[in-house]
């Protein structure tokens, strides 16, 4: 899957999701201070909600490492 950021502030940063790397995609925020995702578009072709588990994953990841990329991958086997 391919997180995409669209922005970052000093509060919230937000990244489409790109499940199987479709086209389709999903839109989650991540609240920086209290670690709260909020869903904001769920991707239409891909509704499981694993695509999302894993989006928050790599948010969290990339708040913990201090790096959030134009974009990055998530992997999970």
């Amino acid at each position: 899957m391919l997180l995409k950021l669209i922005k970052i502030t000093n509060n919230v940063v937000v990244y489409n999701y790109f499940p199987e790397n479709a086209e389709d995609y999903g839109t989650i925020e991540l609240d920086l201070k209290s670690r709260e995702a909020r869903l904001i578009k769920r991707a239409d072709k891909y509704k499981q909600t694993m695509y999302l588990m894993h989006a928050y994953q790599g948010l969290l990841r990339m708040l913990d490492e201090n790096d959030f990329s134009d974009t990055r991958v998530v992997a999970w086997y």
